[in-house]
């Protein structure tokens, strides 16, 4: 169901290569805003030293952002290829695709491992073994301030370049519904006899804010709030 300023209209399902690709498209805009996400979440968790749990969140963020922004390269009905990157942030955009690569996608990658500590007596001419600790996990954070920074220039470059291809494709379609022929749009709903929702409500063109409501039945629900 669609609504405008709370008013009902016929829904119909329009299907298309346009349409595929936009979402599509779509799909690599929201993953390259979950890499702006994770990258606030990072510089705020930095700053907070007192925070116990602060290492743990920067880690879990970075991972996020590694596995987002490689997703967009290596995915997907379309993808993002090297070319789409600035010259100058090649190097590393290469970092960022080596880690996704060699440490997100295969545990015990280049940025794990693991410590075993042994303790010595601090006397050569009394050598024993004074301690053996057992093997220590560890994770090697390689997201400094200056790569972060980096990576966010990286990614900003990127949604501009999505965001004109998602311009260029919703034109396509507007272009292919509006020729379409409005009886047969119509004759889809013959079959509900849905002459006995029809009534006349005043809507008028403008711009609107659409939310998209998924029940838990399957049945999508996108509401239409004019914005002034």
């Amino acid at each position: 169901m669609i609504q405008m300023d709370g008013k009902n209209l016929f829904a119909l399902k329009f299907q298309s290569k346009h349409a595929k690709i936009y979402v599509a498209y779509a799909s690599l805009k929201r993953s390259l805003d979950y890499c702006n996400w994770s990258i606030c979440c990072i510089n705020t968790y930095r700053n907070k030293k007192e925070d116990p749990f602060a290492n743990h969140n920067i880690t879990a963020h970075a991972t996020s952002l590694i596995v987002n922004y490689g997703r967009c390269f290596v995915s997907g009905r379309v993808k993002l290829e090297k070319v789409h990157v600035p010259k100058e942030y090649i190097n590393t955009h290469k970092k960022l695709m080596n880690l996704r690569n060699n440490y997100i996608a295969h545990s015990g990658g280049s940025g794990e491992g693991t410590m075993n500590l042994i303790g010595l007596y601090p006397n050569s001419a009394k050598k024993k073994v004074i301690y053996i600790s057992k093997p220590v996990f560890a994770t090697v954070n390689y997201i400094n301030d200056s790569f972060l920074l980096e990576v966010q220039n990286i990614v900003a470059h990127l949604i501009t370049h999505v965001e004109d291809k998602l311009k260029i494709h919703y034109e396509k379609i507007l272009h292919e519904v509006l020729a379409a022929d409005l009886d047969d749009m119509y004759s889809k709903f013959e079959k509900y006899e849905m002459s006995r929702f029809e009534y006349d409500p005043d809507i008028t063109p403008g711009q609107y804010l659409f939310n998209v409501e998924i029940k838990p039945n399957g049945v999508v629900y996108l509401k239409g709030t004019r914005q002034c």
